[in-house]
């Protein structure tokens, strides 16, 4: 029952059918909410959608709709009967003729069901990765007529086949493995090529059974490519290099492990490197590029691969080896992989228990809902239903959203309360702003924009994902929105953009075209908004780096009017399809002010100059020169919709606040109208001709929500170190009426030119999240 064992195994602690995703809110939840709906719409994937995953992406994320239960719930089956199948032929193949075989291939079994078990606080990636790895080791080992095994390996690339249909890089490592086997059984003269059509034909079957078209094949594998293609550029966060070297060092030994003993003859062992070689560099993209906890996808992944080789090609050269080989694998498991994760979140070594507790708790949680399931499939269904509608009323509670009439969309990842608040979701095919990385992409928000499908309401907030330049915030497309939306409602850090009823002339002047170099400083030839495109190559290693892993990174150092600089991480394909560079606008405010035609006041700094950087090591990974093309940005200034007027009020009451900020130099502070001001904090504010001040102020929320704040104290002054002539403290975590915005009027003495608005420690500086939204003449 050894196929038995490794297939529970693989249910219940990897694929966890019936551990069921619902709504939240966040970023991740955003888009597992959009996909798992999109299955009930279905939407055009290619056309309407595009993302790492896809049409079947609730076959890893368990997002529940009507359909779960009967369309994924069995492919997971199948996917546990064929993982346990497929383990069960390649030891009973490995023992074939010795004593005691079957008590071998039983505790194969024992010690595969152990290394699946920390799949618990893993990634399914690696289970995936790892099942495809197996069943090519199970096509090199078997007798051509051993039908079990046959049965294993065809049932297996099928369903790697439909599994491609929910995230693309499973099927990248299923077809490419595929090939392999293909090419050693053509070469061997072991039979016809056989895998290639069995995966391509079963992810054909489930494009067209997730109700896809199959005109749009073309385009869906395109935007998946383009997807896939910009990751490692765009969403990297570095990784620790010891831990990169000792993972290489380790996929070494264990490609070594399957060239020396991998199944004899005919291209065998050297197939079977090459295939782990393939699944491991895949690993140490998925894992190491964005290394947050990712990385566990890598670590998984070379114990779970250790195992399927010690069950198999070493078992049957050496017990003893694969019982070393066994027990390795399961140290990286339960040991190396949660101790790394461990030091990714922050955490001690001493804290591993916690992870073993999580996973207990999971485990529990899928063994319980199993046991409800069974009694009663029909009841089981009826209550993930009403946990999918408290679900989202707890979003709609939370983050309540105006009724917007017609289409919707949302620039920030914000789609799961757009979906909660049962608004009209019309999503640009690249729908979370921070994978818009590709000029492919880019291109098809921009057409989704131009067409006649373009949603009546864009709900816009610049984003900045990994220390991002702001305005990089699916910043191609701003001119656009510029143009054909008006900002007509605020909603909380947001700005509801309306669709015009007739597009602003074009916003963007004639372009300036300048050559420039890589690490050099480029100065600005105008002043005023300017929308840029800058476009870095690569070289023929950089773009070999892109596909196997990364090239370095580069930075974007903007020069200030005030002389300040600010440095962002600097993504080629964003910066080439276009940006405002000027004037830094890192709010949703600021956009609404540039779009209302207030371009010298929008939102932050003047940029006077900017340069794009990089280590000296990265300028082996890019051309030496680079083509800057700049354009004045003119928004003129019409009389706002009834609609819209309000907020229009709003804004131009703050232009003088923003233009005071400005003289100060802290542009580069703001967020919104909020001027962040720290305690201990002194700035040095414009007065002259000023009898009443009226002053904004006040403490950010997560001040006290997230933090322990002992309170600030707030004063104006008529000089540094004067006594004040005004001063308040605020200590919100202990006063409800010291929350939220705050404000004050004061007289001020004949003669002043300036005055100094101090924030100042209670007790502790720690949390003294302070800030400004006023400073200016009372009444103004």
């Amino acid at each position: 029952m050894a196929w038995l064992t490794v297939a529970v195994a693989t249910l219940v602690f990897v694929l966890r059918p019936l551990s069921i995703g619902f709504p939240s809110g966040g970023l991740d939840a955003s888009w597992v909410a959009v996909l798992g709906e999109a299955a009930t719409r279905p939407a055009r994937w290619g056309v309407d959608l595009a993302f790492t995953y896809g049409p079947a992406s609730a076959l890893v994320t368990r997002y529940f709709t009507d359909g779960y239960l009967v369309r994924d719930l069995p492919v997971l089956l199948a996917v546990a009967l064929a993982g346990g199948g497929a383990v069960a032929c390649l030891a009973g193949l490995a023992v074939a003729g010795r004593a005691r075989g079957g008590l071998l291939v039983g505790l194969a079994a024992l010690g595969t069901a152990a290394g699946l078990a920390a799949d618990l606080a893993q990634d399914q990636d690696s289970f995936y990765f790892a099942l495809a790895v197996a069943l090519l080791l199970l096509d090199l080992s078997r007798p051509p007529r051993h039908r079990a095994a046959r049965a294993a390996v065809l049932s297996g690339f099928a369903l790697l086949g439909v599994l491609a249909l929910a995230k693309t890089s499973y099927g990248v490592l299923a077809l490419g493995l595929a090939v392999l086997a293909d090419a050693r059984a053509v070469l061997a003269r072991r039979r016809w090529p056989l895998l290639v059509p069995v995966v391509l034909g079963a992810a054909l079957a489930a494009f067209l059974a997730c109700g896809q078209r199959l005109a749009d094949l073309p385009a869906y594998l395109d935007l998946q490519g383009q997807v896939a293609a910009g990751y490692g550029e765009a969403m990297y966060l570095p990784a620790a290099r010891g831990e990169i070297l000792a993972y290489l060092a380790a996929a070494a030994g264990l490609v070594a492990v399957a060239a020396l003993c991998g199944p004899p003859g005919g291209w065998g062992r050297t197939s079977a490197a090459l295939g782990c070689s393939v699944a491991l560099v895949l690993a140490l993209k998925a894992g190491f590029v964005r290394a947050d906890t990712h990385p566990q996808i890598a670590w998984s992944l070379l114990g779970l691969a250790a195992l399927a080789l010690a069950v198999g090609p070493v078992l049957r050269r050496s017990p003893a080896g694969a019982a070393a080989l066994g027990a390795a694998a399961l140290a990286v498991l339960w040991v190396v992989a949660p101790l790394f994760l461990l030091a990714a979140t922050d955490r001690q070594p001493e804290q591993l228990p916690e992870i073993y507790g999580d996973m207990r708790v999971q485990l529990v949680t899928e063994i319980d809902a199993w046991g409800r399931f069974l009694r009663s499939p029909a009841r089981f269904a009826a209550e993930a239903r009403q946990a999918k509608a408290a679900a989202f009323e707890a979003i709609r509670t939370a983050q309540p959203l105006p009724a917007l009439a017609g289409g919707v969309d949302t620039v920030p990842s914000a789609q799961s309360a757009v979906l909660a608040n049962r608004l009209d979701y019309r999503p640009r095919p690249s729908f979370q702003e921070y994978s818009t990385y590709t000029a492919g992409l880019i291109a098809a928000n921009a057409r989704f924009y131009g067409g006649p499908t373009a949603p009546d309401w864009v709900i816009f907030g610049p984003g900045g994902l990994d220390d991002r330049y702001p305005a990089m915030t699916e910043g191609a497309l701003w001119p656009a929105l510029l143009e054909r939306y008006e900002p007509t409602l605020k909603i909380g850090d947001w700005v509801a953009l309306k669709r015009r009823a007739a597009p602003l002339p074009d916003v963007l002047g004639p372009p300036v075209r300048l050559a420039a170099r890589l690490g050099e400083p480029v100065a600005l030839p105008t002043r005023g908004p300017v929308f840029a495109r800058i476009t870095v190559g690569e070289t023929l290693l950089g773009r070999l780096a892109a596909l196997l892993f990364r090239p370095p990174a580069l930075s974007l150092r903007v020069t200030l009017a005030g002389g300040a600089t600010r440095s962002s991480r600097f993504i080629p394909a964003l910066a080439a399809g276009g940006f405002l560079l000027s004037p830094v606008v890192g709010d949703a405010d600021g956009f609404a002010e540039l779009a209302d035609g207030h371009g010298a006041e929008a939102g932050g700094a003047e940029v006077t100059g900017f340069e794009v950087g990089g280590s000296r090591l990265a300028r082996l990974f890019y051309a030496g020169t680079m083509a800057v093309e700049l354009r004045a940005v003119t928004v003129p200034e019409t009389p706002p919709s009834p609609e819209a007027a309000p907020l229009r009020a709003a804004l131009d009451r703050a232009v003088p606040w923003l233009r005071s900020v400005r003289a100060m130099g802290r542009s580069a502070d703001l967020d919104g109208e909020k001027l962040s001001a720290p305690a201990p904090t002194d700035l040095t504010v414009p007065a002259e001709g000023v009898r009443r001040l009226h002053v904004g102020f006040g403490l950010y929320d997560g001040a006290f929500t997230e933090g322990r704040t002992e309170g600030v104290c707030f004063a104006i002054a008529p000089a540094p170190g004067a006594p004040p002539l005004w001063t308040r403290c605020l200590d919100p975590a202990a006063v409800a009426g010291d929350r939220g915005p705050q404000s004050a009027d004061l007289d001020l003495p004949p003669g002043l030119r300036s005055v100094i608005a101090e924030t100042r420690c209670r007790r502790s500086c720690d949390w003294g999240w302070s800030y400004w939204d006023a400073i200016g003449p009372a009444g103004g």
